[in-house]
């Protein structure tokens, strides 16, 4: 028995593989928390065997573990893969955390057979699930190759998710119910014939966080759709960066049916045949506000936004340098499919007419501009770069017309780059700037 950690009255073994807790000799009889505070007594379980199902091994632990259990990996164990031989890594009807040392230490792999976790069993069975600071690549099978959410509250912090493939939806990640948050995370280079990199159909957070290098690669006849993200459910994205994902349609996001908001985000060099930044769809509603959509590109239109039968508004946003276009609509939607902006920037081609809901900054004059628009062809802007913050932004140039020119009354306390929102241009006083940049500001934090 090896002695880890003393802490006042309470002592952390390692025996046998387990963390365990025990009372130190003070000379009173160990605290039963059972009895103390009805909470149950956690024990750390330590994976010491990568062969899968094995004594030691993580399939073995998260089978014996008990509600409010933690997993780890010994230190032995980095660089060398964990493979899966038989059925997914189960997770169903308890509280359970898997931490492990890194992405590039504890890695789960499929082996191109098998999927790597599944987080419940049937949607009204519920668990608390946490997995955090490992990879889990290489998983194959027909939904959620990477990990398959049915049911319950998950969070998925620090994982590599890559190179998994789904023959039907979710290479990456397919949530059907859960209330999921993924958090400094990246989910890049996953396949399937649609909803590549994640499909979500349940409640989603995604936070500081990339979807990147996803392909929704048809198989048949069929066009494929959602080439990073596909969204039919809730989903919440911040502070992060959808990027060179490929698809028929909607190669960075498709917002179907469910609601879709989005904060101090970008998408960028997505490419698709139609949409390639992000497509509303079937009804689907798309809320933008301090975000960027550029370098996208469709091969027929679409290149930025696409409103197809879906609702999109976006607000203090830059929409720039997409192609062929920055924002398309059908040519016949019902106006209730107007793409509404306000107070953003678009410096490239609106082919149809769209909702202008005023202060915005445009390259083309249309007869659906508002009085309090600007059209010029002169937008001072720079490239799509870091500029600051946490993902990559277009700066406004000196004497760019956008500099403070948007609503005056507008409440925003920050731009995209978390920098203080509004601050004085060069008018004599701090007015916000249109789009997702605010020129001559400085961090307000995160």
């Amino acid at each position: 028995m090896q002695k880890i950690i003393t802490r006042g009255a309470i002592t952390l073994y390692l025996i046998m593989g387990f963390f365990i807790f025990s009372a130190c000799d003070t000379g009173q009889e160990p605290i039963d928390e059972n009895e103390e505070n009805g909470q149950e007594i956690v024990t750390l379980h330590v994976v010491t065997n990568m062969e899968d199902g094995e004594e030691g091994s993580l399939r073995q632990l998260i089978e014996e573990a008990a509600a409010g259990d933690t997993i780890t990996f010994d230190p032995g164990l980095d660089g060398k893969p964990i493979i899966i031989q038989s059925d997914r890594l189960l997770i169903s009807g308890r509280t359970l955390t898997i931490i492990g040392r890194g992405t590039d230490k504890t890695i789960i792999s499929g082996d191109g057979r098998y999927g790597v976790f599944q987080i419940g069993e049937t949607l009204d069975l519920l668990q608390n699930v946490t997995i955090s600071d490992l990879a889990i690549i290489d998983g194959y099978a027909e939904r959620g190759a990477g990990i398959y959410i049915i049911s319950g509250d998950v969070t998925l912090d620090n994982l590599l998710i890559s190179n998994n493939i789904a023959e039907v939806i979710g290479g990456g990640i397919t949530n059907n119910t859960a209330n999921v948050t993924i958090q400094n995370s990246s989910i890049k280079d996953n396949v399937a014939p649609t909803r590549a990199g994640i499909a979500n159909s349940g409640n989603m957070d995604i936070i500081l966080s990339e979807v990147a290098y996803n392909y929704a690669k048809k198989v048949t006849a069929t066009v494929s759709i959602g080439g990073g993200i596909y969204n039919s459910g809730s989903l919440t994205i911040r502070k992060s960066y959808i990027h060179n994902n490929i698809a028929d349609n909607g190669a960075g996001i498709v917002a179907g049916v469910g609601n879709l908001q989005m904060y101090h985000s970008t998408i960028a060099y997505n490419t698709a045949h139609r949409g390639g930044g992000l497509i509303a769809m079937e009804g689907g509603k798309a809320f933008l506000e301090n975000c960027t959509i550029s370098k996208n590109e469709a091969t027929e239109y679409g290149g930025g936004v696409e409103a197809r039968n879906g609702y999109i508004t976006i607000h203090f946003s830059t929409v720039a340098d997409n192609t062929p276009d920055d924002i398309h609509r059908r040519q016949f939607a019902r106006r209730e499919h107007y793409p509404q902006i306000k107070n953003s920037l678009v410096a490239g081609s609106i082919p149809y007419s769209i909702d202008s809901n005023g202060y915005n900054l445009f390259s083309q004059s249309a007869d659906w501009n508002h009085d309090t628009d600007i059209v010029s062809e002169e937008l001072y802007t720079g490239e799509l770069s870091d500029n600051g913050g946490h993902t990559y932004t277009i700066a406004l140039l000196e004497g760019s017309p956008a500099i403070d020119a948007a609503e005056p009354s507008a409440s925003l306390e920050d731009d995209q780059r978390n920098y203080h929102r509004p601050v004085d241009g060069g008018s004599g006083e701090p007015l916000p700037d249109i789009g997702a940049f605010e020129f001559n500001s400085e961090p307000a934090g995160d």
